[in-house]
């Protein structure tokens, strides 16, 4: 895998008609053994030094997160677990329907289609666009935020055009 991701071939410029914004999609399959979907991965530069020059991308983290998909998704429902567990209300649930969630198994665990859009400076956002809880919005799911390995918030996004051009890069 190490050849294909940081080959600059393999990722597919994409236009997207906002000026000072540039996105690669990674063209090869990432799996997910964990939840036995393919995972997506884009990139997203905002206007930069560098704009339109993939290299600004750290290459080594981004193979290491591909490399290492089903960690990154554990954490990533493990954040959104601690979430529910203390923050139930944003979901839409109630603190004795969070205790049912927070019984299922990762791999059961009820968020689906994943993707990552990764950013300059190794940030990460790992979405699932599908999660079944009553605030979450199809096709918006839930997002967990990452600097480098470590988690730093979960996010439940609400309708607007930014989200709705991240979703169609996917």
């Amino acid at each position: 895998m190490k050849h294909e991701i940081t080959s600059f071939t393999n990722w597919n410029e994409i236009d997207t008609q906002i000026s000072n914004l540039f996105c690669w999609s990674y063209s090869k399959i990432v799996h997910s053994i964990l939840l036995g979907e393919e995972v997506s991965f884009v990139l997203i530069a905002e206007n930069t030094k560098e704009a339109n020059d993939i290299r600004q991308f750290d290459f080594d983290y981004i193979l290491q997160v591909a490399e290492h998909i089903d960690v990154y998704i554990e954490k990533a429902i493990e954040g959104i677990k601690k979430e529910l567990e203390h923050n139930f209300a944003m979901f839409g649930i109630k603190q004795e329907q969070a205790i049912d969630y927070l019984d299922i198994a990762n791999n059961d665990f009820p968020v689906t289609m994943p993707a990552i859009t990764f950013y300059p400076n190794n940030e990460m956002y790992l979405q699932f666009y599908e999660a079944d809880f009553p605030n979450v919005e199809y096709g918006l799911g839930i997002g967990v935020c990452f600097e480098n390995d470590r988690m730093t918030s979960v996010d439940i996004p609400e309708s607007d055009e930014d989200n709705m051009i991240e979703q169609d890069l996917v």
